[in-house]
C-alpha cells in the first residue's frame, strides 16, 4: 500500500480534517508526497510550498463494508486530469499516485476530489483545497559595480527597508537576496540551501536531510526559525494559510563583522528581540550557518 503502510500515522491529524459519512459509509482520504517510503510533504502542505513531485493518495474505508459493489474514485479540478478510479473494501485501500502536469501543476492551486460510489450512486466525497505560493521568476542580475547601485524595490516579502542593503557587503548580495527569495516563497530551492555542515537552530542542528521533517513538525519553515516575513495579519492563523491578509515586512541587516552578517525583519515596532539568518563568510562565499536573537532594546 502506498500510504497506509508505516506511512498512515504521519498523516492521520489531516485525514481527521475530510472524514466524512453519508449512510453506511465512512472513509478516509490521505495524501502526500512520498520519498523512500516516508512522507516528504502532508498534503495540503500547511506552508503553501512548491508541489513539483508526485502526490500518492490512498481512500481507506471506516465503515459501510456491508455496501455491495463498492468503488472508489480519485481527481483533480485540472482540466486534462483523469477520473481514476477501481474497487475499494474492509481490507483494501483504493491507492492512486497523481502526476504532476497531468493531474496537477506545480505552483498552481488545485482540489483533489475523493468519492465512494455503489454502482453509479455516490455514497461519500471530500475535498482537499491545496493551495501553492511560489516565487515569481528571478531576473539576472547585472555584475556588481566597484560602486554599489542603489538597492532595488524587491518583490513584496524581499524587499529591504530604506538604506538596509548598503549595509550588505556587495559580494554577499546575490547569497543573501537569493535566501530571502527562497524563503518567502518556501519553493523546493529553500530547503536546497542548507549547507553541508547543517544550520544551528537553538539547540538543533538542521541539515539539508531533516529539513522538509522537521519543518512539516513545526507547521512550517516559518514556525521552525521562527523569522516571520509578514506580520499584522487579520487573524493569526492567516500568515500559514492567507498570507494576503497580512502585510509583508522590510528586510533589515546587521553587519557583526567582514565576515559574518546577520539579517532579519522587524514587526515595525523597531526593537527586538527578532529570530535573525547568520551568515558567514567561508571559503569565499557567504553561508547560512545559524539563527540567532537579536535584541535591540527598548528604546
Amino acid at each position: 500500500m502506498l500510504l497506509r503502510t508505516g506511512v498512515t500515522s504521519l498523516l492521520v491529524l489531516v485525514a481527521a480534517a475530510h472524514l466524512a459519512e453519508a449512510g453506511k459509509v465512512k472513509a478516509q482520504v490521505l495524501c502526500g508526497v512520498i520519498v523512500d517510503n516516508k512522507v516528504e510533504t502532508v498534503i495540503p502542505a500547511p506552508d503553501k510550498r512548491k508541489l513539483d513531485k508526485p502526490i500518492s493518495c490512498a481512500v481507506h474505508l471506516d465503515a459501510g463494508f456491508d455496501v455491495a459493489d463498492l468503488n472508489a474514485m480519485l481527481f483533480t479540478d485540472r482540466d486534462s486530469a483523469m477520473k481514476h478510479s477501481g474497487p475499494i473494501g474492509k481490507d483494501a485501500d483504493f491507492e492512486k499516485v497523481l502526476a504532476v502536469d497531468d493531474d496537477f501543476a506545480a505552483c498552481s492551486d488545485f482540489t483533489i476530489t475523493a468519492r465512494v460510489l455503489s454502482a453509479d450512486r455516490q455514497l461519500w466525497e471530500s475535498k482537499i483545497v491545496v493551495k501553492q505560493v511560489c516565487p515569481a521568476a528571478v531576473a539576472a542580475r547585472p555584475a556588481v559595480a566597484s560602486k554599489p547601485a542603489a538597492p532595488a524595490a524587491g518583490e513584496d516579502g524581499t524587499g529591504w527597508a530604506d538604506g538596509e542593503l548598503d549595509k550588505v557587503p556587495a559580494d554577499a548580495r546575490d547569497a543573501i537576496n537569493g535566501w530571502i527569495t527562497t524563503y518567502v516563497f518556501l519553493d523546493g530551492g529553500f530547503f536546497d540551501s542548507f549547507p553541508t555542515g547543517g544550520v544551528k537552530i537553538g539547540k538543533q542542528t538542521v541539515t539539508r536531510k531533516t529539513a522538509r521533517a522537521l519543518s512539516d513538525k513545526a507547521g512550517s519553515a516559518y514556525l521552525l526559525t521562527k523569522i516571520m516575513p509578514m506580520f499584522n495579519c487579520k487573524q493569526a492563523e492567516d500568515a500559514m494559510k492567507n498570507p494576503e491578509n497580512c502585510a509583508w515586512s522590510k528586510w533589515h541587516a546587521l553587519a557583526q563583522s567582514k565576515t559574518e552578517l546577520w539579517i532579519y525583519n522587524t514587526d515595525n515596532s523597531f526593537y527586538g528581540p527578532y529570530e535573525s539568518a547568520v551568515f558567514k563568510k567561508q571559503g569565499g562565499k557567504w553561508v547560512w550557518t545559524a539563527v540567532k536573537e537579536y535584541d535591540q532594546g527598548e528604546p
